[in-house]
């Protein structure tokens, strides 16, 4: 009741009042885009009908039916500027209209088929240095004494707005037109009642922003305080600037189209699962959003600037060489923040990107500080051509990129229309998006090897001897899964889009259209097409069956479960505002995310089998085989990550009585007893690889270890001398005469006691010998493969070097407050595969 009180007194006493002097006041005041809440008055304080704005003829339906009762706008009543009318008079529908411009729709909610309660106004503001479409979209509320100024929201570029009106047929992507004005107003209009203000930026051409209430403020419901200095993810846009593409912009500017759309008004959006689901059944069908914005979103690739472990990894490496920090960030942010860096280096050549530019929300560097923490983002991948790629000048985010004008995706004849009209891009099929070396450009890494006890400059950084701190790229070059050269007898050629891009879901294959836009099945609330919507060929979109989901899983569920318990605080945004979440019910995506991580894991990362079970009087051996299923070394990536076999004999109750490579709650390897292994922190002493195992602290682990110049086991990225260890499954196929041998062979791994492991089958075997005493009472046996990204004398290491640093403080809060618990990372490890069988009771047998 008292909101409809306030209404019918803004009605009375605003819109449809004696003007006043106040009011007068008001509405002379120049319309600007940086003044919304001006603009709210001017609303408020009816101008539009003190100066006689053209509006509509009637109240009516309006906007895109795509269900053919309902539209997405309701009914509205329409206001348009002087220069607005002024624009649809002119024969032509060039890009021209002055700063200030404004279209007013009032919209009235739909009560059975007629106008109802009004519900505020949306608006359009030009302004053409903002942004390329040069629009603010917002909504003014009627509500004035609620939330402040009244302006609820809005912004240059919005992605719901613009997903609808780039296919209009004009370069001010409006649907405004002169039939729906009132035929009394089309004649003696004057055309400059409102002066437009004078033209400005709002943080930068390409990051504009005013000062309204942020997207993703911290969930209240989140008790977990997790200290955090990156800027939240509202902070960090970056658009299109006004002259077209002259460099990178952030994932927003995709979204509204590639991610699953409030435009589908009660109709299912396209990439959405289960498809073709009934109306009747959309309330009670939870919906898995498997657009490429979604998904993107939610995995490592979109959250790589934003990762806690990496940042307090660099955070380390700056305070071992804090003389070269800005060297070491530039580094680093060369593919964790890769367009922010590449924006700088268009922008300054020579210049180091650092890790207060990558938190700069304000001043000259804002835009590169959104770019980079936009991860490797949409236009990183989109943007990058075949020169040179897969070579070693390419390695270490080497890639080269085309012009800013043109992007790259995987299909042929696509409707460019909606996006060079919106963007001033145009979509091209390019090679790249293809191919695994794609990937490689970020997934080899070379690094420099420093020595803690000595100084260096950047000259000295980059003059260094070189080793890798990742290698995934080349795994896979030497394996039966590549495409680059003549395939080995058997082979199945996989490329890394192949597994970690599925053309399924639910191991169902997928056909949609990879966007959701106004497109020709799109009709208005008067039933017909639009009459300023471009022609249907140009906006037709084509259902796509090699569909390549944006999942980008890999094992790192640990991180990926900080995100999703802890994302407000890191940054992201509550929900994702792209889609209709009152018509659907949708997964979340961090639960899809997590979900599909720990079913890849399971399902094609490696298999451990007992192959053989003897028992004598000697005690009981069981030889395990543990087989990698990837296409690369398992575990692959980084050379903290470790997997390790638990092998456990149990009684006839089910009771342990022996066991190898046992943990506790923290992910400790721990002994029978309990006790850690004195391996896990030493730096002198590691597990070598194990071909028998007869005591319960030798345990066998699957990792890379390394050696600084000093000779003590490190986790420095910038200090990896010597490898004394690399015993990662083989990926299959590979070979010691194959590509990149030389940077990928096993070390410490003895060749002749190992068939399997170098004969390419990608196997390794273990045997296990339980001890005499015991052995008589084994029953059972237990083999299970474990998985760690991020183990704990890894995470000792960050905490000790970083010391009270802020991105250290980040990851010591998520790691003590993280709950694992009814998680598949549950006691800080994840089950790869696991196998067990009951023990022979013949003295010999398998």
């Amino acid at each position: 009741m008292a909101t409809r009180f306030l209404i019918l007194m803004l009605l009375c006493c605003g819109l449809y009042g004696a003007p006043s002097r106040a009011a007068d006041a008001v509405c002379n005041q120049p319309l600007s885009a940086k003044n919304i809440p001006g603009i709210a008055e001017f609303i408020w304080a009816g101008c539009p009908q003190q100066l006689n704005w053209p509006h509509d003829a009637t109240k009516r339906m309006s906007g895109p039916q795509p269900n053919g009762t309902k539209s997405v706008h309701g009914f509205v009543y329409n206001y348009y500027a002087p220069s607005v009318y002024a624009w649809l008079k002119a024969e032509s529908r060039a890009k021209t209209l002055p700063d200030g411009a404004l279209i007013i729709k009032e919209m009235y909610a739909d009560d059975g088929g007629k106008p109802g309660t009004m519900t505020g106004w949306t608006i359009m503001v030009k302004q053409a240095d903002a942004s390329f479409d040069g629009w603010f979209w917002g909504f003014v509320d009627p509500r004035k004494s609620q939330g402040g100024d009244g302006a609820s929201g809005g912004q240059f570029y919005d992605p719901n707005c613009v997903s609808c009106h780039a296919s209009a047929n004009n370069a001010e992507l409006t649907y405004s037109a002169l039939e729906n004005i009132a035929p009394r107003l089309l004649q003696n209009v004057a055309t400059a009642v409102v002066k437009p203000s004078a033209s400005g930026m709002l943080g930068g051409s390409n990051h504009a922003r005013i000062n309204l209430p942020s997207v993703g403020a911290i969930d209240n419901n989140q008790t977990a305080i997790i200290p955090t200095e990156v800027p939240p993810q509202s902070a960090s846009r970056v658009l299109v600037g006004p002259q077209g593409r002259t460099g990178f912009a952030t994932a927003d500017v995709c979204s509204g189209c590639h991610d699953a759309s409030n435009l589908a008004l009660g109709v299912q959006a396209h990439m959405t699962w289960p498809q073709n689901v009934p109306p009747a059944k959309f309330s009670k069908t939870p919906l898995t959003n498997f657009s490429p914005y979604a998904e993107w979103s939610a995995s490592l690739m979109g959250l790589a600037g934003r990762d806690p472990v990496f940042q307090a990894q660099r955070e380390s490496e700056t305070r071992l060489y804090p003389e070269i920090a800005d060297v070491i960030d530039n580094t680093c942010y060369t593919c964790h923040g890769v367009m922010g860096k590449r924006q700088k280096e268009i922008a300054q050549p020579g210049a180091l990107f650092t890790h207060a530019d990558f938190l700069a929300t304000s001043g000259s560097n804002a835009n590169v500080g959104g770019l980079a923490r936009d991860g490797v983002s949409c236009l990183a991948c989109h943007r990058m051509t075949s020169e040179g790629l897969g070579t070693r000048a390419s390695f270490t985010g080497n890639f080269k990129v085309a012009d800013p004008s043109t992007v790259f995706g995987p299909y042929n004849n696509v409707a460019e229309f909606p996006m060079k009209n919106s963007l001033g891009m145009t979509p091209k099929p390019g090679s790249a998006i293809h191919d695994a070396a794609m990937c490689g450009s970020c997934h080899v890494v070379e690094t420099p090897i420093l020595d803690a006890r000595k100084k260096y400059d950047r000259a000295s950084f980059n003059a260094q001897k070189k080793s890798h701190e990742q290698t995934t790229y080349l795994e896979w070059l030497n394996s039966t899964f590549q495409n680059k050269s003549a395939p080995l007898p058997g082979a199945t050629p996989q490329t890394c889009q192949d597994c970690h891009m599925p053309r399924h879901i639910n191991g169902h294959p997928i056909t949609t259209a990879i966007a959701n836009i106004e497109d020709n099945t799109y009709v208005d609330a008067l039933g017909k097409i639009f009459p300023n919507t471009a022609p249907p060929m140009d906006i037709t979109l084509t259902p796509r069956d090699a569909y390549g989901r944006h999942t980008f899983v890999g094992a790192n569920f640990f991180v990926l479960e900080m995100f999703r318990q802890f994302g407000t605080q890191l940054g992201l945004p509550k929900g994702d505002p792209n889609y209709d979440t009152n018509t659907f019910r949708f997964v979340s995506k961090f639960d899809l995310v997590t979900k599909e991580t720990n079913q890849q894991v399971k399902a094609t990362s490696a298999r451990v089998a007992i192959v053989r079970q003897v028992r004598s009087a000697q005690g009981l051996e069981v030889t395990l085989q543990i087989e990698n299923l990837t296409g690369h070394k398992f575990p692959s990536g980084v050379g903290f990550r470790r997997a390790f076999v638990e092998f456990t004999a149990l009684d006839a109750n089910g009771q342990t009585l022996w066991r190898s490579g046992g943990s506790n709650a923290k992910g400790e390897i721990v002994n029978t007893g309990g006790n850690v292994l004195a391996t896990e922190y030493s730096k002198t002493a590691w597990q070598p690889h194990h071909k028998l195992i007869s005591r319960d602290d030798a345990v066998q682990i699957y990792e890379t270890r390394s050696k600084d110049p000093a000779g003590l086991l490190t986790t420095s990225f910038l200090a990896l001398a010597s490898d004394v260890k690399d015993n990662r499954l083989m990926p299959r196929g590979w070979r010691p005469s194959g590509p990149y041998a030389e940077w990928t062979r096993p070390i410490a791994v003895a060749a002749p006691q190992n068939a399997g492991y170098y004969d390419g089958r990608g196997v390794d075997s273990v045997t296990y010998r339980v001890p005499t005493t015991l052995a008589g009472k084994v029953a059972r046996v237990r083999a299970t493969l474990n998985y760690q990204s991020i183990p704990p004398y890894y995470l000792k290491d960050r905490f000790e070097i970083g010391g009270n640093g802020p991105s250290t403080a980040t990851l010591k809060a998520l790691v003590s407050q993280v709950d694992y618990r009814n998680t598949p990372a549950e006691g800080w490890k994840i089950q790869v595969s696991r196998a067990e069988a009951a023990t022979p009771k013949l003295s010999t047998g398998r």
